[in-house]
């Protein structure tokens, strides 16, 4: 008996959240077969592990929030003759499961298994697939304009401080020329850091690892007196993820102008709703 799994018009795994997980299941058999049950049980382990200072030694820490545990029958007291089958299934995807991610402390990963009966022990077989980042935007009621006066000669401006991964940020800076130099150095950083936390241990505390991921470095630029500023944001970055327990990706934009540095925190996500 040969078995093997095809995912249906998605030769890459790749799905939104909320969409529906079309695969079929395809036996060759060399003779007739009796088939009990064929089982599909798709999880989505969340998981952080480490290791954690105590004051009596070090520790490993982990833990493990699930959003998807989900089991379906394939197949299901059936005789097959001998040749090639095709069984298909479906599964929807919740529409709030977080994207796939995989970090230096923790992953989010999505895992199916299949379950053959055999005469002599069960055959499983293991498939994974991706859930693409699509966060809702807002979050939160962060969409709303920022201006910022740094000092009576420099002021910050932005539209609003939500965007999409893809899309520009625009940024307006202000210099009193009567007050500042003409020529001035401008730098302009995407800042990404990863919180990953566990839940209490055996110590009663809990452990809490910050990362700094991406750090994206915009060109030094020259500026006059009043400087708009397009910066894009790149595709590939896993949106904000504020409401997952064991990991969360949040971003700082910053300004460095003249060696002096400003920080204004920024939501990525996919889609407005």
């Amino acid at each position: 008996m040969r078995c093997s799994v095809e995912f249906v018009n998605n030769p890459y795994r790749s799905y939104y959240a909320g969409n529906t997980l079309y695969g079929c299941l395809n036996i060759a058999l060399d003779r007739e077969k009796y088939i009990k049950v064929s089982s599909l049980r798709i999880t989505n382990p969340c998981k952080r592990k480490g290791q954690s200072s105590f004051p009596r030694g070090r520790y490993t820490v982990k833990a493990e929030q699930t959003f998807i545990d989900e089991k379906l029958l394939v197949v299901s007291n059936t005789r097959l003759p001998a040749g090639e089958h095709t069984f298909q299934f479906e599964s929807n995807l919740p529409a709030d499961c977080p994207p796939s991610f995989k970090g230096k402390h923790g992953q989010i990963k999505y895992k199916a298994v299949i379950l053959v009966p055999k005469m002599l022990c069960d055959k499983k077989i293991p498939f994974e697939f991706t859930i693409l980042s699509y966060s809702p935007l807002p979050f939160f009621e962060a969409n709303i304009p920022i201006s910022i006066h740094i000092g009576p000669t420099k002021t910050v401006t932005f539209p609003k401080n939500v965007f999409r991964v893809g899309e520009h940020i625009l940024i307006d800076i202000n210099i009193d020329e009567t007050k500042e130099k003409k020529d001035r150095s401008i730098k302009f950083f995407l800042v990404q850091y990863i919180w990953y936390q566990t839940k209490e241990n055996c110590h009663s505390c809990r452990s809490q690892r910050k990362q700094k991921g991406n750090v994206i470095e915009f060109p030094v630029i020259t500026s006059d007196y009043n400087y708009k500023q397009s910066i894009r944001i790149p595709d590939n970055l896993p949106t904000t993820l504020e409401y997952i327990e064991v990991i969360k990706i949040r971003y700082l934009l910053k300004i460095l102008i003249n060696k002096k540095k400003f920080k204004f925190p920024i939501v990525l996500g996919d889609y407005y709703q």
